[in-house]
């Protein structure tokens, strides 16, 4: 074989293999992020995630750092109280925390994909259902992201609700079984692989992307969505977006924590 077709055939070979491999990044900055942004257009579909992506949190508990702290206080509350106490408790430490975004160009950055005819979309672990006969999970969730001026809805005006109802899930709390919900341009996953619930979205849709750009801070989640994105046969661009963990945070201790819970069952108020 001569060098020339042996090169080309090589090359061939590493773009195919690239291809289905895709492409996976970890990164502490955003400049990385615009410049494949920079990239997209009307046949990519943008996929981000919420916590600790698009925004965090100001209270040190619900962070990523706190993640065992937080599961073992919720059991101590669950223990004090009845189950109908600990859901108005937990959705009273809900609104009395506040966020801020993980990127303060956010809100722009999202806005422009948009105005370019890139449809965007959020999939996060958050959960689904009805919830002290207020507002479902979802909805919370949705008005948490628009209250930083992020509409997802925006890239799907004429997609109605969709209701995975065979992908069931259980709750961590007391095991109650919701499914997966899309609405309004967010996939909440109930905790789900969020590939698996990517994939029974994109069945439901009418058109085919050529590429998936998808930024989140696990990477369990980048792998998972990316068999997906092999799976249909469509470029990819995974991101580990780690920028939250440069932060400050500061650790809690589980004991100090607990005397905030015991205040808030007396008193309704969080810190």
């Amino acid at each position: 074989m001569c060098f020339k077709k042996f090169k080309f055939i090589f090359g061939l070979y590493l773009f195919i293999t690239g291809f289905a491999e895709g492409k996976v990044l970890s990164v502490y900055e955003d400049a990385p992020i615009e410049i494949e942004f920079s990239k997209a257009d009307n046949q990519t579909l943008v996929i981000f995630d919420c916590n600790e992506v698009i925004f965090t949190s100001d209270d040190p508990l619900p962070t990523p750092i706190n993640k065992k702290i937080f599961k073992k206080l919720r059991s101590y509350l669950q223990k004090r109280t009845t189950k109908s106490q600990y859901y108005d408790l937990m959705l009273k430490i809900r609104k009395q925390i506040n966020h801020k975004l993980v990127n303060p160009k956010w809100p722009h950055l999202i806005s422009v994909l948009q105005s370019r005819g890139i449809k965007t979309l959020m999939i996060t672990a958050h959960w689904t259902g009805p919830f002290k006969n207020i507002a479902h999970l979802e909805d919370i969730r949705r008005d948490e992201v628009l209250s930083f001026g992020i509409n997802f809805k925006k890239s799907w005006p004429d997609l109605d609700t969709i209701n995975f109802k065979k992908l069931p899930a259980t709750s961590p709390d007391y095991g109650l079984h919701w499914y997966p919900v899309f609405k309004d341009g967010i996939i909440c996953s109930c905790n789900l692989e969020k590939g698996k619930v990517l994939r029974a979205f994109l069945k439901n849709l009418k058109y085919k992307f050529k590429k998936i750009i998808f930024i989140d801070n696990q990477m369990k989640h980048i792998n998972s969505v990316r068999k997906i994105a092999d799976e249909f046969g469509m470029e990819y661009v995974g991101i580990e977006y780690k920028k939250s963990e440069k932060i400050p945070t500061g650790k809690v201790k589980y004991e100090e924590e607990k005397k905030f819970v015991d205040r808030l069952i007396e008193t309704g108020k969080w810190r």
